[in-house]
C-alpha cells in the first residue's frame, strides 16, 4: 500500500508584508524619548502588596501582563486610586527606575 504525504502549507508571504509596517511603528513607540514626561504619572496596577514599612511598599507588578516583578516603592511617592490599594499612581521616573514598562502611548496623569 502506498502512503500520501502531504508538506503542510508554505506560509503565505503578504501576512509578513503586513504585519511588518505594525512592527516598525510599534519599535518607534517603544524607542521615543520620554524624557519630557517625567514630571508626569501613570496609573499601575498593583497584583499583591507583600509587605509593608514605615515608608515603603513591597509590591508585585505586572502579572496581568507578563513581566511580573516585584519592587519596593516609597508611600510617599505613589498614590492609591478608587478608595482601594490594587491601583495607584506613580511618577514617569520613578517608573523608569523601577524597570516599569510603558510608552508615549500611555496614559499620563497630570
Amino acid at each position: 500500500m502506498r502512503k500520501l504525504y502531504h508538506a503542510p502549507p508554505a506560509p503565505l508571504p503578504y501576512i509578513a508584508e503586513l504585519q511588518r509596517p505594525y512592527e516598525e511603528a510599534q519599535r518607534a513607540i517603544n524607542a521615543a524619548d520620554t524624557s519630557h514626561l517625567d514630571n508626569k504619572r501613570i496609573e499601575q496596577r498593583a497584583d499583591e502588596i507583600k509587605r509593608e514599612t514605615e515608608k515603603a511598599l513591597l509590591v508585585r507588578v505586572g502579572y496581568w501582563n507578563g513581566w511580573n516583578k516585584e519592587m519596593w516603592l516609597p508611600k510617599s511617592k505613589i498614590e492609591f486610586l478608587y478608595g482601594g490599594r490594587r491601583f495607584f499612581l506613580i511618577p514617569v521616573w520613578l517608573a523608569k527606575e523601577k524597570g516599569i514598562p510603558f510608552t508615549i502611548n500611555t496614559p499620563m496623569i497630570d
